[in-house]
């Protein structure tokens, strides 16, 4: 009876008015139904509706913009257009490798949910450790796809747009404001400048491309998070675990952002997490086949994971580096233990097990 009351009370609070512009119909249907889910498996979950900024691609196409508009500037007045170039770079450094959006706040925000379990509240005191995984669709986006596979990872948008385009830019009207003209600084600026606007020109194709439907293969991630849950739920001495399936996950991790904070208010100390992603690529550029875990997750700046919890002496299973953000690194940034379990089948949710039981010992790794 209270599973249901509390599956009601998810979809009233669902259904209410949208904070920002409204999501998808696929990621709502999602939500409903992984609360469905939990409930079956006589787990109380709800949603948690939130507003999170748009994507890191609006977020991306905006610094672009203004890195040119600032070059534009330093034609004419030099020292003012190197200053602006500067503090874009600053902006879009600060939000990819810091966490601190700056300029990216004025990106209008959407409405999404968390889906979790236990509710929001007190109970969340108990939890030892949370799994955690993002169930909305993934942004198509083929060039940063192509990127991705050309160059193992190691080039993206992101380090593209900074290292290709605000830097070199910046470079430049730094050099007017010496008194540097010439072929030099005005084929460099061109060349930054064309950059800039081939980011701006990915993320319109990615706009396009992005259909805004779930599939399967957007909730594997979370089939591995319920596998490992019912594997925890047959031992009568597993740590206390919560569940936090995040919109907005795929999109930069602002659904993790937008909960994770709240774990600090009237506990001692923080739960470990560990996060679930379908994929993935190793470090050689092949798709992996045994499960990895993630060493390092960001781009501009990569952050050290806790691999440690999982597996003896680094040998299984392999470390991997993330270039993107997901819901381990915004709880890494936080001081939380955290690391992402990437790919699928009965080894992962293995490795997951391992990392539950390790992370559930008063928050610290077990000793070899």
């Amino acid at each position: 009876m209270k599973l249901e009351e509390g599956k009601r009370e998810a979809r009233q609070r669902s259904s209410g008015p949208p904070t920002g512009v409204g999501g998808s119909d696929a990621e709502r249907r999602a939500a409903r139904r992984l609360v469905d889910e939990l409930g079956d498996r006589g787990r109380e979950a709800r949603l948690d509706p939130i507003a999170v900024r748009l994507n890191e691609g609006g977020d991306l196409a905006l610094h672009c913009l203004l890195a040119i508009g600032c070059g534009v500037l330093g034609l004419a007045i030099p020292l003012v257009g190197a200053a602006a170039c500067l503090a874009v770079a600053f902006s879009f450094y600060s939000g990819r490798a810091l966490g601190f959006p700056l300029v990216g706040r004025l990106i209008p925000k959407r409405s999404t949910q968390n889906v979790l379990s236990p509710r929001p509240g007190p109970e969340w005191v108990k939890v030892e450790v949370i799994l955690a995984a993002g169930y909305d669709s993934a942004p198509r986006r083929p060039f940063e796809t192509w990127l991705g596979d050309r160059f193992s990872g190691r080039l993206t948008v992101s380090r593209l747009a900074f290292w290709g385009g605000m830097v070199p830019l910046f470079v430049v009207l730094m050099l007017r404001v010496a008194g540097i003209e010439g072929a030099f600084p005005g084929v460099l600026q061109l060349i930054s400048s064309a950059i800039l606007l081939g980011m701006v020109a990915a993320e319109l194709d990615a706009m396009a491309a992005d259909d805004q439907t779930a599939s399967e293969e957007d909730l594997a991630q979370v089939e591995r998070l319920l596998d490992t849950l019912d594997e925890l739920s047959e031992d009568a001495e597993a740590p206390a675990v919560g569940v936090a399936l995040f919109g907005a996950e795929r999109r930069s991790a602002a659904g993790a952002l937008s909960f994770l904070p709240e774990l600090a208010v009237g506990r001692d100390g923080s739960p470990g997490l560990i996060n679930f992603m379908e994929g993935g690529r190793s470090g050689s550029n092949r798709p992996s086949a045994a499960p990895l875990v993630t060493a390092k997750e960001g781009d501009l700046a990569v952050l050290a994971m806790n691999d440690e919890v999982f597996g003896p002496d680094g040998k299984v299973p392999e470390r991997s580096i993330l270039r993107r953000l997901t819901s381990a690194g915004v709880a890494r940034r936080r001081g939380m233990i955290a690391s992402t379990v990437i790919g699928g089948g009965r080894t992962a949710v293995d490795v997951a097990l391992e990392a539950v039981y390790r992370m559930g010992r008063k928050g610290e790794p077990a000793d070899e």
